[in-house]
């Protein structure tokens, strides 16, 4: 290996290092001894991440040329969201120079650091993302990284919130973080919003790692401690979000909620259909197209969904009297979901007709949930105004 490829190779781990830094250290970070504690502090450390990123790119695309190689890694303006990238950059500079304080617009102020310095930022470790990452074990890093910096998030929303009544945060906030927890993001809505985006790609491994346990003949110690680390890191981010009680963020986790479940059983239902077409297992329950009586197991299953949500929302309100509609709901699509990974896990072919459960029983929720905050019936409207509801 020459010098000048060692060098490209070692930027490339710098640029790595960068945007695994940006996953870890900023959402964890705050600092206690600024007026600010935490926008201000968060936002200069990426601000930083992306200059050493910016720099190590530079020293990269120096020693490329020399060897006549491309740096962009087959990335142009038709590459899918560059286009739109450049412009809302053009779009960025341009409003800043027009700006009545263009210094202001660029760099942000001490209490709002969301200047275009700062997007410039974000659009550098996604360009520099974007560039480099090439292989799939980076992709993993990236997902690991993501997941287990959410579990100490997770578990500072779990202390603040302590019994409900009295947090046990050392730390001495000046607003209230029991009854909405705010952990390491400053506000209920951020944390609660960042962790919905953690759940779903713990959710996946989680997924993944039971499909190890499930198609191998022997189950090593490894695959289980590693589903259930997963399942308990999932578990605590749920809690906390429910702790978090932020509407807007739980109306973005019900969606994602009901397309991650959905896709995930018509891609079972399309793996049986390969199945049958291949000739591993050719028999009536692999069929692609369902029939009366799956229609009527479908109905069966998502009334049993349904139970199960009733379920959960009384676990809830059994273990938690005085609580949050977030901490509810999250019960009761659990609930709802449970008798699916049963009836999944005893019988796989079930699936080609579990999806029709699926979305009846999620359609039957969002009637409920339409229910509770739009009707004018007088027990809706004491429901709503209850302070178990927040």
């Amino acid at each position: 290996m020459t010098y000048s490829s060692r060098l490209s190779a070692f930027c490339d781990k710098v640029i790595e290092a960068g945007w695994i830094a940006a996953l870890v250290l900023v959402p964890l970070f705050f600092n206690v001894y600024s007026s600010r504690v935490f926008e201000p502090d968060k936002l200069t450390l990426l601000r930083s991440i992306a200059l050493v990123m910016v720099g190590a790119w530079i020293i990269k695309l120096i020693e490329e040329r020399k060897s006549g190689r491309s740096l962009t890694g087959g990335v142009n303006w038709r590459t899918p969201l560059v286009l739109p990238t450049l412009i809302l950059v053009a779009v960025y500079l341009v409003t800043s120079v027009l700006s009545i304080v263009p210094r202001v617009s660029f760099m942000g102020s001490y209490q709002r650091l969301q200047g275009t310095y700062t997007t410039l930022s974000y659009i550098v470790v996604f360009f520099m993302l974007l560039m480099n990452m090439r292989r799939r074990e980076q992709l993993d890093r990236i997902v690991t990284a993501v997941v287990m910096t959410s579990l100490p998030i997770a578990f500072y929303g779990l202390l603040q919130h302590g019994d409900g009544t009295q947090s046990i945060d050392p730390l001495p906030w000046g607003g209230d973080v029991t009854s909405r927890v705010a952990a390491n993001m400053g506000n209920a809505i951020f944390v609660a919003a960042y962790l919905i985006m953690a759940f779903f790609l713990t959710l996946g491994r989680i997924v993944e790692s039971f499909r190890v346990i499930l198609t191998e003949k022997e189950s090593r110690l490894s695959d289980i401690l590693r589903a259930s680390s997963y399942v308990f890191i999932g578990a605590v981010q749920l809690i906390s979000f429910g702790f978090a009680d932020s509407r807007g963020p739980l109306l973005g986790w019900l969606p994602g909620m009901f397309i991650f479940g959905l896709v995930g059983l018509l891609l079972l239902r399309v793996s049986l259909h390969s199945e049958a077409v291949n000739g591993e297992a050719a028999t009536a329950e692999t069929r692609y197209p369902i029939v009366a009586l799956d229609v009527l197991k479908a109905i069966g299953v998502s009334l049993l969904s349904i139970a199960g949500a009733g379920a959960g929302a009384f676990l809830i309100f059994q273990l938690f009297p005085v609580t949050k509609i977030s901490l509810v709901v999250v019960a009761a699509l659990l609930g709802g979901l449970l008798p699916l990974l049963i009836i999944v896990g005893i019988r796989r072919t079930a699936a080609r007709w579990l999806w029709a459960s699926w979305i009846f029983f999620t359609i039957v929720g969002a009637v409920g949930l339409f229910l509770v905050n739009f009707s004018d019936h007088p027990k809706m409207v004491e429901l709503r105004q209850s302070g178990a509801f927040g």
